[in-house]
């Protein structure tokens, strides 16, 4: 019988994906993920599920902030790192990259090849990286708002610098946001003022002030706020 022919030549490789990636690329490797995770996991029985519970995830997120303030400021990239978790913060805002890094059953590795995407769109340092992955393989990813919360305290502790948090009804330019800080570090006398700007419309003209991550001081300048203190009164009489 004749030889059999030979097999095809294989397919080259696809080319190396380049190294800045919009915020596009990074949703579109979520969506890739989520639906290999989603096919892995009908193979295998879902992971233990971590869910994200305020009073008990304290005592984890506290744990994890203090070893990466730790490990932050024996290498001099305290400041750096501290920028890098505001970013953090600020992508997960996006409900679709939130979602598949919160979801239980995808896959570890694909979330860390989508963290290493993301640290390459927002130039996240390798101490900031490395930590993200470290919490994927813990799996803690789920309570990394609490941690980044957790360190943003002991950050405003050591620098000496006040959390000042602002809600208006509309978004403050970047001239009303340093006047304001201006004005929170001439009342508490602190070094310097991290201010965290919140749009809620239901504010009715005015500002509310809360100073300190706990919350323990607000001043309310708000038109709501001064109705709402006339109703108090009224409910008196």
């Amino acid at each position: 019988p004749p030889p059999p022919p030979p097999p095809p030549p294989a397919a080259p490789p696809p080319p190396p994906p380049p190294a800045s990636m919009s915020m596009m690329s990074v949703r579109a490797g979520v969506a890739a993920k989520r639906s290999a995770g989603a096919s892995a996991s009908s193979r295998r029985s879902a992971p233990r599920r971590v869910a994200c519970r305020a009073a008990g995830d304290n005592g984890p997120a506290a744990g994890y902030a203090n070893a990466l303030m730790d490990l932050a400021s024996e290498n001099k990239v305290l400041d750096a790192v501290h920028a890098d978790l505001d970013k953090v913060s600020g992508a997960l805002a996006n409900a679709e990259l939130r979602e598949f890094l919160m979801n239980p059953v995808m896959d570890a590795e694909n979330k860390k090849d989508v963290l290493g995407k993301l640290a390459g769109e927002l130039e996240l340092c390798t101490y900031t990286k490395n930590f993200l992955c470290l919490l994927v393989d813990k799996q803690r990813i789920s309570i990394v708002e609490a941690i980044v919360s957790e360190f943003d305290s002991l950050y405003c502790a050591k620098t000496n610098t006040t959390l000042a948090t602002v809600t208006s009804a509309v978004a403050l330019e970047e001239g009303q946001q340093a006047l304001i800080a201006k004005k929170v570090q001439d009342i508490t006398g602190a070094k310097s003022v991290k201010l965290k700007p919140v749009v809620d419309e239901s504010v009715i003209g005015g500002l509310v002030l809360t100073l300190g991550s706990d919350g323990s001081t607000q001043i309310d300048l708000s038109i709501r706020g001064k109705i709402e203190e006339v109703e108090r009164q009224l409910a008196m009489v």
